[in-house]
This record gives structure tokens, C-alpha cells and sequence, in this order.
């Protein structure tokens, strides 16, 4: 089996904030958001019906595992989970990690947050809302208190399934800059438009900053609720209905199609284990468009080559022919990345993610 040198990382939602403002700035936007609520241990879900809550697919599975009902507080008052629906085309490490969650009792007291429904993403000023550890860009160090934190940050980028934030560090960034950090996944990004806030994305994955999760120069990608609605409105119109999530299939065989010899080349490339290397194979495997418009693509690639030591190849995903995620077995656990490729433009790679 291959042993080779790669790393990622799941990237939930407790906000890390600038170094140069106060926690208490960031305690008080958190508090404009009581709609955001903690999904027990499992993450962080919103509040957008008077009985749904969206939220990561990865999150909500934790909440479906059979007797007792789970749980969830929202403004002190605490509310049974009868109904997860993950969506349909999610499969574990895939893409569309979003889902809805039905509660048994209208929650009272606590306005939903509108779903955001326009394709204007791009530039966005968007606040991002989590609960748990909490710290500065400039540092590693967390505190875990359950309070419910906000910052602000611009969306820099977006394709189909997703919105892509990150982490700038002063002068630059936003007068709130902040990034989700180590904690639960499935916040929301919330754009506000004409006054009025609307969930645009899901905290699902990210990459490291300079000085690990959560630090200057993390990038985090959020699924984009815009390209979901049709979905979350069948959903949410039809409570009784519960669409079935298709099983994940894996092997341990990088399967010989484009997008497969796309990850090889990948994998020799960190296997080379040189800034050449991995340039090379970003110039030729990656669409024009991507690596020109992020320089820190080859770095950021490279310092994931640099993380992982003689891994394995535990098990091959294929979510769909444009995409392929491969899970690796380390020394200190499982270790999984997907890359995304354009099938319109011979399956050049667009995107990639850990998880």
C-alpha cells in the first residue's frame, strides 16, 4: 500500500477572533444571534423554521442514533429532535454536507433566520456564529466556555456547492475578522441584505493557518445554501416525507478514471516532496482560472505534504464522477482530503478540502 506524505483537517465552528480587538466585541455580535444554538456535542445548528434547524450533514447524523430523542436548548428551554433529514446526495467525506433537523414542539421566544436565496455571494460581507473554544489568529491557544461567539469576514470565493472564507490577519480583514476554529461544525455564514440576516452558508471543512486550525491564512469552506433551496423547501414542506441517503461505497484502489489519475499524479506529486513538484502538478492538473486566482494554492498544498508521515491509504470515496475523497491512516488517526474536478473542461481540478 502507499505510504506517502499528505494531511487534512475538519474544520468546525468556534469563532477565533482578531488579536488586536476585544473578546467582548465578539461576545456581543454572538448575542444578535440567539437563533444559533448548539446541537448538544454533535455542533452547532440555526434556527430557520419555527420546528427546523439546518445544519451540517455530519452533525446531524449524530443527532439520528435511535432512543432517547435527542435534545436541543435554545434559550434555556430544551426541545426534542424528532426528524433528521440528511441530504441525499451526501455521503460521508462528500460534498452537500447539509441537513435539516424537526423539532416536536414550535420553539417560541427566538425569531428564525431567513434562508439566503440570491446567487450574490461573492465579496459578501457574512458573519459567522459559533459556539465554544475561543481565541486570537495570532495564537494556538483556546478556551472552551459555551459561549456563543460572532465575527465578520468576506466571502472570497464561490462554486457550486460552496462558499470559501479566510482568515486574514491585521491591518487586513474585516473591522470583526474572525474564522471558525477547532469545535463543532455546522454554524451558519449569515448575509445580511437590506437589514435582514439570511443563512447563506454551513460551516462543513477547512484548511490550517499559518500556525495550525484557526489561525492567519485558514481557509474555510462553507456548503452554499443557495444552490440547496430547492431542496431545504421540499424538505421543509413536507415534513412527513423522509428521503433515504444513499450508502457510501469505498475501496482502497484509486479507480483509473480522470478525476482518479488526477489524485495520483497528486499523491506522486507529495511524494517528490518539493516545492517543484507539487508546482508542477498544480500548473498541470488545476484549471487555469483556480491557480491564478489563489497563490497560496502550491504553499498550502505543500504544508499538507509536510503533515502527514507514512500514511495509508485506509479507504477510496467516490461521491460522484466529479470528485474523489481518499481517507489515510496515520499514527494519530484517519486523515481524509477530496479533490473536485470540472467534467466540462477535462476534468481539470477546481476545489479541494479536508475533512
Amino acid at each position: 500500500m502507499r505510504s506517502i506524505a499528505l494531511a487534512l483537517l475538519l474544520v468546525p465552528i468556534h469563532i477565533v477572533r482578531r488579536a488586536d480587538v476585544p473578546d467582548d466585541r465578539y461576545l456581543a455580535l454572538g448575542a444578535r444571534f440567539p437563533g444559533v444554538v448548539a446541537a448538544g456535542r454533535a455542533g452547532d445548528a440555526t434556527l430557520v423554521g419555527d420546528q427546523w434547524l439546518i445544519t451540517a450533514a455530519h452533525v446531524a447524523r449524530a443527532l439520528d442514533r435511535g432512543s432517547p430523542r435527542a435534545t436541543i436548548s435554545i434559550v434555556d428551554k430544551k426541545y426534542e429532535v424528532d426528524r433528521v433529514v440528511l441530504h441525499p446526495a451526501w455521503v460521508d467525506l462528500g460534498p452537500h454536507d447539509i441537513a435539516l433537523v424537526h423539532l416536536t414542539t414550535k420553539v417560541k421566544g427566538v425569531k428564525p433566520i431567513s434562508l439566503y436565496r440570491d446567487s450574490k455571494e461573492r465579496s459578501s460581507l457574512a458573519t459567522i456564529v459559533g459556539h465554544g473554544s475561543s481565541g486570537t489568529g495570532d495564537s494556538r491557544r483556546r478556551v472552551d466556555d459555551g459561549k456563543r461567539r460572532a465575527a465578520t469576514s468576506r466571502v472570497d470565493s464561490v462554486n457550486s456547492g460552496w462558499l470559501y472564507f479566510s482568515f486574514d490577519s491585521p491591518p487586513r480583514g474585516t473591522a470583526m475578522e474572525g474564522a471558525p476554529g477547532a469545535g463543532d461544525s455546522g454554524g451558519p455564514a449569515i448575509i445580511t441584505v437590506n437589514g435582514v440576516p439570511k443563512v447563506a452558508g454551513i460551516s462543513s471543512a477547512g484548511f490550517d493557518g499559518r500556525n495550525g486550525p484557526g489561525t492567519y491564512g485558514a481557509v474555510d469552506a462553507f456548503t452554499r445554501v443557495s444552490t440547496h433551496i430547492a431542496w431545504i423547501d421540499s424538505v421543509m414542506s413536507s415534513p412527513a416525507s423522509t428521503p433515504k441517503k444513499p450508502a457510501a461505497s469505498s475501496t482502497k484502489s484509486i479507480p483509473n478514471t480522470p478525476i482518479g489519475k488526477r489524485y495520483d499524479a497528486f499523491l506522486k506529486a507529495i511524494e517528490a516532496s518539493t516545492d517543484e513538484a507539487m508546482t508542477r502538478f498544480v500548473h498541470e492538473n488545476f484549471s487555469s482560472k483556480e491557480y491564478s486566482s489563489r497563490p497560496a494554492l502550491v504553499p498550502n498544498l505543500r504544508r499538507i505534504g509536510g503533515m502527514l508521515k507514512r500514511a495509508t491509504i485506509d479507504g477510496v470515496y467516490s461521491s460522484t464522477n466529479t470528485s474523489l475523497a481518499i481517507r489515510f491512516r496515520t499514527s494519530t488517526g484517519s486523515l481524509t482530503i477530496e479533490l473536485v474536478c470540472d467534467p466540462a473542461d477535462n476534468c481539470l481540478l477546481t476545489d479541494w478540502r479536508r475533512y
